[in-house]
């Protein structure tokens, strides 16, 4: 359902700039891409992300142009506004599958992430507490019976055994804890890189994340359509700041304007990709700057999922393998005294 542009606008018509002119035609639109969007994520079988649930509601309510560019989780669904009713429908139909795939790769890519840590815990969950409760008291019972030294190892297993028979609500609840705290500490780290991230001794350590990948494809990806649409430079940087949501980026993207500065220049490259500043500094016109600033937006998308990916997969063997380490402890510590106990008699 298409609609007229509200007559409440706060800016009279013949004062409007042209690049709101033409973002007008396509915000019309907005109530029919919203429909858009949840048709493509029931066809695809998904569940709407909350996050893309509240764009779609900020998307309806929102009452001009202006709301859209001031907005930074509606910033980012420009390409999608401006592409729904363009005469190229291919070019759409992309942008909407990889808006579907980016959202729920996020959150289905995390179950998966999750799902093998979580049987991981629960299979040595049981093997502690099988060993526990019903394997160790018999060796312990037999080791003491015959007065044998028992290494270290064997030590430690049965100490540990022993606070698990004696304490295991306590030990439940400590897995609890240390589970709890280490989440809480991989956030804090996350917030505390990106607030840091202008520090040069620190910025090594979040550069290349996926999270930077994404608010790269977001803020790459809207600053194409601004200076497609002829957004003067300082406003569609930080337009593309704010669609990046990420604080680094939008407190940096107001010195990505093009400048003649050699200090700026280099300020500015050590914040954002090379190919990026060249691009926007290139003597070209704008109908050759939008299709390179496009196709780099989708590379750092593709890459970022392509590396998400390639994580989850690489989790399983890891998994695999640090329980195989651990059942192989267990089971040499417990055998460690059985060997010296059959030289012995031997």
């Amino acid at each position: 359902m298409n609609e007229t542009f509200e007559a409440n606008d706060p800016n009279p018509e013949s004062m409007r700039p042209d690049y709101l002119l033409r973002l007008d035609e396509a915000f019309k639109n907005r109530h029919d891409l919203s429909e858009a969007v949840t048709n493509a994520f029931i066809r695809s079988h998904q569940y709407i992300p909350v996050a893309v649930r509240k764009q779609l509601i900020e998307l309806s309510r929102c009452r001009s142009s202006e709301d859209i560019l001031a907005s930074g989780s509606l910033a980012p669904m420009l390409p999608l506004l401006r592409s729904f009713r363009s005469p190229n429908p291919e070019s759409f139909i992309r942008l909407l599958e990889d808006f579907v795939s980016m959202h729920t790769f996020k959150r289905f890519g995390m179950l998966r992430y999750w799902s093998y840590p979580t049987i991981l815990a629960g299979l040595l969950a049981i093997v502690m507490i099988v060993q526990a409760w019903i394997v160790s008291p018999v060796f312990e019972a037999m080791f003491a019976d015959f007065g044998l030294r028992l290494p270290w190892t064997t030590k430690w297993l049965f100490g540990i055994n022993q606070w698990i028979r004696n304490y295991f609500v306590q030990a439940l609840v400590a897995v609890l804890i240390i589970g709890g705290a280490c989440y809480f500490f991989r956030r804090a780290f996350v917030v505390f890189l990106e607030r840091v991230q202008h520090w040069p001794i620190v910025s090594w350590l979040s550069r290349g994340s996926n999270s930077n990948l994404f608010a790269m494809h977001r803020c790459i990806g809207t600053l194409a359509e601004l200076i497609d649409l002829g957004v003067p430079s300082p406003e569609a940087c930080r337009v593309a700041g704010l669609a990046s949501q990420r604080s680094f980026y939008r407190n940096a993207a107001t010195c990505l304007s093009i400048s003649d500065d050699p200090m700026k220049t280099q300020k500015v490259i050590t914040r954002f990709p090379p190919m990026l500043v060249q691009i926007l500094q290139s003597p070209g016109d704008n109908s050759t700057k939008v299709p390179a600033l496009r196709c780099l937006a989708d590379l750092y998308l593709h890459r970022a999922m392509f590396r998400r990916a390639k994580a989850f997969v690489g989790l399983q063997p890891l998994a695999i393998l640090f329980l195989g380490l651990l059942i192989g402890c267990i089971t040499i510590s417990l055998f460690m005294p059985l060997i010296s106990l059959v030289t012995s008699l031997a």
